[in-house]
């Protein structure tokens, strides 16, 4: 199953995917939650206080817009013993993993349907709200929250004078295991045919491939020349929304794609998923995407050569100003992130050409069929209806119960 579930307006199902994603996600979610706070623990002691507020802040934020959202959208509509208890679940940094940790109980109750062919069919109301809820948590937590916590502390560990810690350590490598888990489960799950094992691992492979260099590059130019780091990510997001622009100009009307890429868009600055959409379904936060080989190869030929630029200048300036880093350090980070770079490109490419190509396209398990590419005006009448049909229509947000 794809993602488990059969995607029709009030289906979900649970398989043994899910299984999966729910025990290791709940594991990643609460530890990369005490590594922070831990990391942050560390930063005051070391009387770094701007440090010490980001990770805080990191750590909190998606909980924060996930509980504002909430009360935004059940105000007055629910009793205030109800609010209270979802502010609850929502307003603490480990929200994420207790709906994890909600679903895969469901998981384990239900093991024998969860483990056949069709999966375990949800048929309670609260529990698919939990499912909804937990999609969006779980992107939005490594948006806001993996992502810069990454950075920040890749980056402290650069330019702190102090011995860098064990905790420290431990938490980039939690948090950069959970980024790549995070973005690959989001990228698996827009794929349009049912896949198996070797497509998932080939995901998490270049996934971590590129998240991993795209990480190195940012914070080696973060330390030598803060004041251009913008400049290269507002190019490489111009790159993208064109990208989506081009390939998704029949949609311009649809407003719900434009709050899809809204969200999506801010991965980019790590990897690139394509961004031709197939198929949508917004309240379960379902998004079925295409690529071609084109737009891929363009956007990792810019991908790539700001990466090997903002390495670049890392390496020039550290051999003349920055004493810290010793000669064979700055040649290694050099390499890896070059290494890192083309491995990545070459694996998604290479993905892109053997599943996006014509002859491997079919319908989706769920029913709603997929025009062949060449049937352009065929299916552009039919993408335009699916997009506008009730059991895709609805007002899209964060969380909607």
């Amino acid at each position: 199953m794809i993602d488990g579930v059969a995607m029709s307006e009030n289906a979900v199902r649970l398989g043994k995917y899910e299984l999966l994603k729910y025990s290791l996600g709940s594991l990643l979610s609460f530890t990369d939650v005490a590594t922070d706070v831990l990391t942050a623990i560390v930063y005051y002691q070391q009387s770094h206080f701007v440090w010490f507020g980001f990770c805080l802040l990191f750590a909190f934020l998606p909980s924060f817009l996930l509980t504002l959202a909430f009360l935004l959208q059940s105000c007055g509509q629910l009793t205030v013993c109800t609010t209270i208890k979802q502010v609850v679940l929502f307003a603490n940094p480990c929200g994420s993993g207790i709906l994890k940790v909600k679903l895969f109980l469901v998981c384990l109750q239900n093991y024998d349907e969860v483990k056949s062919i069709e999966g375990f069919l949800i048929d309670n109301e609260k529990l698919r709200e939990h499912y909804r809820a937990e999609k969006v948590y779980h992107f939005v937590e490594g948006l806001l929250e993996n992502m810069p916590q990454m950075i920040l502390q890749i980056y402290a560990t650069i330019v702190q004078d102090e011995r860098i810690s064990e905790i420290q350590m431990f938490s980039i490598s939690v948090t950069f295991v959970n980024l790549v888990w995070i973005l690959s489960l989001l990228e698996y799950s827009s794929l349009i045919k049912q896949e198996k094992l070797p497509a998932f691992i080939t995901i998490i492979l270049y996934n971590a491939c590129l998240i991993a260099a795209r990480g190195l590059s940012i914070v080696t130019f973060l330390v030598s020349f803060q004041w251009l780091t913008s400049i290269v990510i507002i190019f490489h997001e111009f790159v993208c929304i064109s990208i989506y622009m081009y390939r998704n100009h029949e949609y311009f009307t649809e407003r719900k794609i434009w709050w899809i890429a809204s969200l999506l868009i801010p991965c980019f600055i790590f990897v690139y998923m394509g961004f031709k959409v197939k198929e949508l379904n917004s309240k379960f936060f379902d998004i079925k995407l295409g690529r071609s080989v084109v737009s891929s190869g363009f956007f990792y030929v810019c991908f790539t050569a700001e990466n090997i630029l903002m390495v670049s200048l890392f390496f020039a300036w550290t051999t003349t100003t920055y004493k810290r880093l010793s000669q064979w350090v700055s040649n290694l980070i050099m390499i890896l992130v070059i290494v890192l770079s083309l491995s990545g490109s070459l694996m998604h490419l290479w993905f892109t050409y053997v599943y996006f190509r014509k002859q491997h396209q079919v319908s989706p398990a769920y029913g709603q069929e997929i025009t062949e590419p060449t049937q352009d005006n065929s299916r552009s009448r039919q993408s335009r209806k699916d997009l506008r049909s009730p059991g895709l229509i609805s007002k899209f947000s964060l969380l909607e119960f």
